[in-house]
């Protein structure tokens, strides 16, 4: 197998490179989100404080602006969506590494 980009589209930076749908390869495309957690027991205000400084920085348009010209989207997400995203992510790439273990 060749270089292959694990992405919906090519990359900027090296864009000779394929995507692995481009090869003929059925890959899920895996966001990298940015997660910002706390401890078990952080006082609720705390949490509270958080939440509200998060919600806001997503909603700004300069931030929407800066995240998305990374290539990455800004979401803000409770805890509960947090954990059923990730888990999601986990389950799209199981199959993807045990292929690639059995070769």
């Amino acid at each position: 197998m060749r270089a292959a980009v694990l992405a919906v589209d090519r990359d900027a930076l090296a864009p000779d490179v394929p995507t692995f749908a481009e090869q003929g390869f059925d890959f899920p495309i895996v966001r990298s989100p940015i997660v910002l957690y706390a401890l078990k027991g952080v006082d609720p205000v705390i949490i509270t404080g958080i939440k509200g400084t998060m919600s806001e920085i997503v909603a700004a348009p300069k931030f929407a602006e800066f995240v998305t010209a990374k290539g990455t989207l800004p979401l803000y997400r409770t805890g509960a969506e947090t954990k059923a995203a990730v888990r999601a992510m986990q389950n799209a790439v199981t199959s993807v590494i045990n292929a690639l273990k059995s070769n």
